[in-house]
């Protein structure tokens, strides 16, 4: 559009949902008759993806940078367009709720305004500065881009700016964000260890430079959760009495305590996110509720609502679960397939993000032995519960017992140390004996009937390890015979599919090279942390 009034120079750092929603609103309020669009990106395949559905309203050019890059690059793409341009380096966490509403409605009078002069458009939570063809910009550090919540640098209030970045700056070193996890109700010895070792140094890693706070139920906390305070600013809370009202009053007494900024959960959305979420709009703070799984389904095929006020206590669960969306700021859920569910229940669709946590490509590899293996050996990995489905690779077992004797199934996690037959209980791993496992295995069957994103299938798959999962835990990701096998949670069906790899080599080695592709291409932990950090702090890593 080369009669274009304005040119949108946005920088689109991996922000999927706000990124959209400035786009959407160009077309919804029809400024694409006055606006053409360059988008500076070091994430191009992602820009291209997303601005597919807008190239039918109106021109978009995205220019490719480096990651660490200034604007320089797309700014310089830009002067030669007949437009004036408005340009936007990052966004705040209040972008779509404050500032995109703002935008709008100031970009309203300016496209009736003549050209040919400088003017600032105000907003509540950021500000923006038009620029005629004149005008040049200089570069900006990195820092700079990640500090703010939006600018523009015009030569001649440049010196202005900068002096004015630098003062913020260095208020800004000496302040921590306080972060408050709600959850867990204990420490047990099996899964408590685990989040302990893996899933909260994951998350308290992407969130560096925050001073923690974990509040959680039991009074007396496991000597093993001594390993955070050893690496993190964490301080640990406990509540004993396992009531909605002690768990609220708890969070809102550690709330105005140590002023905590953003309240937030890692298990249990529909109660721990519910009360994360309640606490911060009590308070008039943020708050990020996390889904790791549809666990209401969950508990649901466990028969936790089985007993006689089993449907009180579901109903209750629902409210929660549905209040835990529509009050938090964020919601992260942790597979596509619960993204989904959970916009169901949310009036705001865009604040529900995918995000997982992702596996270290560095520290699980392929076990470059298992090429010149025959698929023998095959494990399960997770809790010993009906909903995961272990009684029917033991029944699988069975079966193949007597076609082949040389097949054994492992099976990791709360079971007693034993051997039946083809089949060797190993008893709970620790992650680091996990991952030595992986390298000793020649498949992974998983034929949970939910899961969020099973981080043992995303390990495994970082392993170069052939991966077997039912059909109930498949998603877009998983391609049957291309690099998963899906099986009907039967064991019939999971006879078929071990038989097939078994049998068939080249299946085998197929598998083992596309599980890893998988992982390279969508599982690395370093792309997760950096999304998890946009999400809960709306910046990324410097």
């Amino acid at each position: 559009m080369k009669n274009g009034k304005f040119n949108l120079i946005a920088w689109y750092h991996g922000n999927r949902s706000q990124f959209v929603a400035l786009l959407h609103s160009i077309v919804k309020n029809n400024f694409y008759l006055n606006i053409e669009v360059t988008v500076g990106t070091s994430r191009p395949r992602e820009a291209v993806y997303l601005i597919r559905p807008f190239l039918k309203y109106f021109f978009i050019r995205v220019v490719r940078l480096n990651q660490g890059d200034n604007f320089l690059g797309v700014v310089n793409s830009a002067q030669n367009t007949l437009c004036q341009n408005i340009l936007i380096s990052a966004y705040n966490p209040i972008f779509e709720r404050d500032f995109l509403p703002a935008f709008i409605d100031q970009l309203h009078k300016e496209i009736q305004k003549p050209l040919g002069r400088i003017r600032t458009l105000s907003g509540n939570g950021g500000k923006f500065l038009l620029l005629d063809n004149s005008i040049k910009t200089i570069p900006l550090s990195t820092n700079e881009i990640n500090f703010i919540s939006s600018f523009v640098c015009g030569a001649s209030d440049n010196k202005h700016y900068l002096n004015q970045r630098s003062a913020q700056n260095a208020k800004h070193a000496n302040f921590q964000l306080n972060i408050l996890f709600v959850g867990p109700w204990a420490f047990s010895l099996d899964t408590g260890l685990k989040n302990i070792d893996l899933i909260y140094p994951s998350l308290l890693t992407a969130l560096k430079g925050c001073k923690f706070h974990i509040l959680h139920g039991a009074p007396k906390r496991p000597e093993f959760t001594n390993s955070l305070l050893n690496c993190y600013d964490v301080t640990f809370h406990s509540v004993c009495d396992n009531t909605i009202k002690a768990w609220m009053a708890k969070c809102i007494e550690i709330g105005k305590q140590y002023n905590i900024d953003i309240f937030t959960n890692v298990f249990y959305g529909f109660y721990f996110g519910y009360f994360a979420a309640k606490t911060a709009n009590i308070l008039g703070k943020k708050s990020v509720v996390r889904f790791p799984a549809n666990e209401i389904a969950v508990r649901v095929l466990q028969g936790v609502y089985d007993d006689i006020d089993g449907d009180t206590r579901k109903a209750l669960d629902l409210r929660q679960e549905r209040a835990a969306v529509q009050l938090a700021d964020k919601v992260i859920a942790v597979s596509p397939i619960e993204q989904q569910r959970l916009k169901q229940l949310s009036n705001d669709r865009g604040k529900v993000f995918w995000c997982m946590r992702g596996v270290d490509l560095n520290l699980y590899r392929p076990e470059e032995k298992r090429k010149q293996r025959v698929a023998n050996n095959f494990l399960f990995a997770g809790r010993s519960a009906k909903v995961k489905g272990h009684e029917l690779i033991e029944g699988a077992a069975q079966i193949i017992e007597n076609y082949d004797p040389d097949i054994r199934f492992y099976f990791a996690g709360q079971f007693e140390k034993k051997v039946e037959g083809n089949r060797v209980y190993l008893g709970y791993l620790r992650h680091d004996e996990l991952r030595l496992t992986y390298g000793l295995m020649d498949g992974l069957i998983l034929p949970s009937a939910c899961e969020g994103f099973a981080n043992v299938v995303v390990e495994a798959c970082a392993c170069g390890l052939p991966c077997l999962i039912s059909q109930e835990i498949s998603n877009a990701l998983f391609q049957h015979g291309k690099n998963v096998l899906i099986f009907k949670r039967t064991a019939n069906d999971i006879t078929e599919k071990v038989l097939s790899i078994k049998n068939d080599q080249q299946l085998f080695l197929r598998l083992q090279r596309k599980s890893r592709e998988l992982a390279e291409k969508t599982f690395d932990s370093s792309y997760w942390g950096e999304e998890y950090r946009s999400i809960v702090l709306g910046e990324r890593c410097t």
